[in-house]
C-alpha cells in the first residue's frame, strides 16, 4: 500500500494522477486530475461546495480553476442532485437545524444518520452540548467510525460519547441516542429499537427520533415501516422534509454551473446519477458550453479523443459478490449457504477502481 496526500502526484504507468481536494459527507474526499498523452480527464467523485464543512477542507476552487486554466478534455461529474434547483446547504446549516430541533424536547432525542458522515457526528454533539445532553452512541458502523475519527483528530474538543451502560443511568431528558438505522436496514440499531427487540434500549412516549438522512431510493417503504412502528409507539418522528435535520452531499443544479465555470472542459460524462439525473446533467452542462456531453449505461466503452468522442462499444459488467473475506465471481442467486460457496469460484478477484 502507498500512501499519498491531498494535493500531491502520483504516476500509474501512462498516467499521472493529481488529487484535489473536495467536500461530501465524509472526511477527506477527492477529485482525480488525471493526465494523460490525450489530455487531462477530471473525475469529480461525490462532492459539493461547502464553505463551511465543520470536518476537514472546503473544496480547493484555486486548483479546481487551475485546472481549468491548463485545459480539461473530459469532466466525469456528480448528477445525483442534478434535477435540483440552486446550491446545496452546508453541513453548518444542518447543525444550526439540529441544535433548534433538540430544543425544548421533554423525552430522549434519538437521531439516525449514516455513520461516514463524521461531520455530522460533530454536529450531533454540539447541538446536544448546547441542549445540556449527552450523546450515546449505538451500532457498530458508528463506534468505529468514532474511534478512527479521534485518532485522526476530526472530533478534537468534544468530550467522550457516553457508552450504553452509562445511558442506563443518565435521565432520558437529557440523553441524545445516535444509531444506525437511517434507511431502515433491518438489523441496524434503530430498526431493533423501534421493534421491541433490542436488549438495552427502548422507545417511550414522548421520546424524539430524527432522521438526520434522506432515504435513498429505494429504501423509502422500508424507512415508512420505522416510521410507522415509531408513531405507534407515541414517538415524535422529524424527517428532513419536517425540518433542516439534514444536507445533502452533492451539487445542485447552481453548483454544477458553478463546477463547469471553473473547469471548462471540452466534454463532459455526467455519472452518479439515475437516467433522468444523467440526462439531466447533460442538457446542463451543453449550456455551460461544452462541446458535447456524453450519457453512459453500465458497461459503455467510451473513446475520448480530439476528433470521433464516442461511445464505440460496451462489455457486459461482472457481477460480484461479497462473502465477509473476499469479492468473489456471482452466477446466480443462492437459496442456502450450501448453494452460496457452490457458486463461488475459489479464487477471489482483486477490483481497481
Amino acid at each position: 500500500m502507498r500512501t499519498f496526500g491531498i494535493g500531491e502526484n502520483f504516476v500509474l504507468g501512462p498516467f499521472r494522477v493529481e488529487s484535489i481536494a473536495m467536500t461530501h459527507s465524509v472526511p477527506e474526499p477527492v477529485a482525480l486530475a488525471i493526465r494523460t498523452g490525450a489530455g487531462t480527464v477530471l473525475h469529480t467523485g461525490d462532492w459539493k461546495f461547502d464553505p463551511d464543512p465543520l470536518v476537514g477542507r472546503a473544496a480547493d476552487l484555486e486548483a479546481l480553476k487551475r485546472l481549468g486554466d491548463e485545459g480539461v478534455f473530459a469532466m466525469m461529474c456528480d448528477s445525483t442532485n442534478a434535477i435540483v434547483e440552486g446550491s446545496t446547504d452546508s453541513e453548518a446549516d444542518a447543525r444550526a437545524g439540529l441544535i433548534e430541533a433538540f430544543a425544548g424536547r421533554k423525552g430522549a432525542i434519538v437521531i439516525t444518520c449514516f455513520a461516514s458522515n463524521v461531520a455530522r457526528m460533530k454536529a450531533v454533539a454540539e447541538a446536544a452540548a448546547i441542549n445540556g445532553r449527552r450523546v450515546v452512541l449505538a451500532g457498530r458502523s458508528l463506534l468505529k467510525m468514532e474511534k478512527a475519527a479521534r485518532a485522526c483528530g476530526y472530533l478534537d474538543g468534544l468530550p467522550e460519547f457516553l457508552r450504553l451502560n452509562d445511558a442506563a443511568r443518565t435521565p432520558r431528558r437529557k440523553l441524545v441516542l445516535m444509531c444506525t438505522g437511517s434507511q431502515g436496514e433491518e438489523r441496524a440499531a434503530l430498526s431493533r429499537i423501534a421493534r421491541g427487540e433490542h436488549r438495552s434500549l427502548s422507545f417511550r412516549r414522548g421520546d424524539t427520533v430524527i432522521f438526520s438522512a434522506r432515504a435513498i431510493p429505494g429504501n423509502e417503504e422500508a424507512v415508512g415501516e420505522i416510521r410507522r412502528l415509531l408513531e405507534d409507539r407515541g414517538v415524535a418522528v422529524i424527517s428532513p422534509a419536517d425540518a433542516k435535520v439534514h444536507v445533502s452531499g452533492h451539487p445542485a443544479r447552481d453548483d454544477l454551473a458553478r463546477m463547469y465555470e471553473l473547469v471548462r472542459p471540452r466534454f463532459a460524462v455526467p455519472v452518479l446519477g439515475t437516467l433522468p439525473h444523467l440526462e439531466a446533467h447533460a442538457r446542463l452542462a451543453r449550456t455551460c458550453g461544452v462541446e458535447r456531453a456524453l450519457i453512459p449505461e453500465d458497461g459503455d466503452i467510451i473513446r475520448l479523443a480530439g476528433e470521433r468522442t464516442a461511445v464505440i462499444g460496451h462489455i457486459e459488467p461482472r457481477r460480484l459478490a461479497y462473502d465477509g473475506q473476499s469479492l468473489l465471481p456471482w452466477d446466480g442467486i443462492p437459496t442456502d449457504r450450501a448453494q452460496l460457496e457452490e457458486n463461488f469460484a475459489t479464487q477471489p478477484v482483486l477490483l481497481a477502481a
